[in-house]
Parts: structure tokens; sequence; C-alpha cells
């Protein structure tokens, strides 16, 4: 799966060069992985989550919630971040 979404990325901008940043997650890892020429993988260092920018919301979305307590999804939904 994660293939064919490089393969139709690569497609849709074939004239650009694709640099795809990535954690050192194990589901970001793969012993066998084909990759378009115009895609290039480049994975952080691990313990850097200053270095991945999902982790700033993470945290902002973490002192929201901090002191919330939600009985089902629904709750959960319906509260305004921000």
């Amino acid at each position: 799966m994660r293939e064919k979404f490089l393969e139709l990325f690569a497609q849709a901008y074939p004239k650009d060069i694709h640099i795809i940043q990535l954690d050192n997650g194990g589901c970001h890892q793969a012993l066998d992985l084909s990759l378009p020429e115009n895609v290039i993988l480049r994975f952080q260092p691990p313990h850097c989550p200053e270095l991945n920018p999902i982790e700033r919301l993470w945290s902002e979305i973490k002192k929201v919630l901090k002191w919330e307590w939600f009985t089902n999804l629904d709750e959960l939904q319906r509260f305004p971040l921000l």
C-alpha cells in the first residue's frame, strides 16, 4: 500500500523531486521498499521530537485536554480544541 501511494504521488508531480521526512517509528521502516526515482526518504535522528512539526501540535492538544474527561468519542469530537 505504501509503495502504491508513493508511486501515485510521484506520478502526480513527475517533474518534481519529493523529499519525505519520517520519524524512526517501526511502521515507517520496511526491509524491501521500491521508491520512485523522484522520491527521497529522509529519516529523523532517534529521540528528536523537536524535529517533527506534528509533535508541537500534539503538545498543544495535550495541554488543552490535560484535565478533561470524556465518557465517549462523541463528547471528544464536540470539544472545542482551539
